[in-house]
């Protein structure tokens, strides 16, 4: 899956998101405050705008380790998201949401995508019914089974239900994830299969990767996931100083 993984999504995550005039605003005076104004507020600036040329150990940018970050990779290109605020959940423990510098929006409740804004395919909202907790599936043997209704744009595609097969992998052999070691995680594959008229008219979605830190509260850390067969992104919980030995 992750060669396939690694040749979506090249050209499609990053543009311009119409974003409501007090979200920009506020999330303009955050990147300010990110940077602050010196003379290195420039090139600093850029640094989050900047797709980076993708490789296993590709150069951080400065970051402001008092902010949270996503480190997404799209095809072969790598970009920092910075967490803009938290917002209420509706199946999990926390909602959080993360914007580029370019205005795209991801929303990620207990590791999952629920909605997404400025992408050439958004998921504008996801709910589910029966998903288990984390919690649930690192004391259970599994497979977990579970249904997901989504709302695409564009299109106006609504009520794409699927139902999902959540089940433990080892650890892959590829991956984008880095300064982690593989090893440390528990690994998840969730599988689609359609369930509602919507979803057999949409096309079929790549299986999804999660790897969780089993303690002291199980996290999802990293994550692939296909929003559409042509833009798949993989994320990962980012800490600017993280030294840790990557596997």
């Amino acid at each position: 899956m992750s060669q396939k993984f690694a040749e979506k999504g090249r050209s499609a995550f990053f543009g311009l998101f119409p974003c409501p005039f007090m979200k920009l605003f506020l999330f303009s005076l955050l990147i300010i405050s990110l940077y602050g104004c010196t003379p290195e507020s420039k090139s600093l600036f850029g640094t989050v705008t900047t797709l980076l040329p993708h490789t296993r150990n590709a150069i951080q940018p400065q970051l402001n380790p008092a902010y949270a970050y996503l480190r997404v990779t799209a095809g072969d290109r790598v970009a920092y998201l910075v967490k803009g605020y938290d917002a209420p959940a509706k199946f999990g423990r926390i909602r959080s949401v993360w914007y580029s510098q370019q205005g795209e929006v991801l929303q990620i409740e207990d590791g999952r995508i629920v909605a997404t804004a400025g992408l050439t395919t958004d998921w504008v909202d996801v709910r589910y019914q029966d998903l288990p907790s984390w919690e649930r599936t690192l004391n259970e043997s599994g497979p977990w089974h579970y249904q997901r209704t989504r709302d695409l744009m564009p299109g106006y595609r609504f009520g794409i239900t699927e139902r999902l097969t959540l089940s433990r992998i080892p650890p892959p052999k590829t991956y984008h994830l880095v300064n982690v070691a593989a090893t440390e995680l528990q690994w998840f594959e969730e599988r689609t299969e359609p369930l509602s008229s919507a979803a057999s008219e949409t096309a079929h979605l790549p299986p999804a990767r999660y790897a969780v830190l089993k303690a002291p509260v199980p996290l999802v850390i990293y994550a692939e996931v296909c929003l559409d067969p042509q833009l798949c992104l993989a994320w990962q919980a980012w800490q600017p100083e993280n030294s840790r030995k990557t596997n």
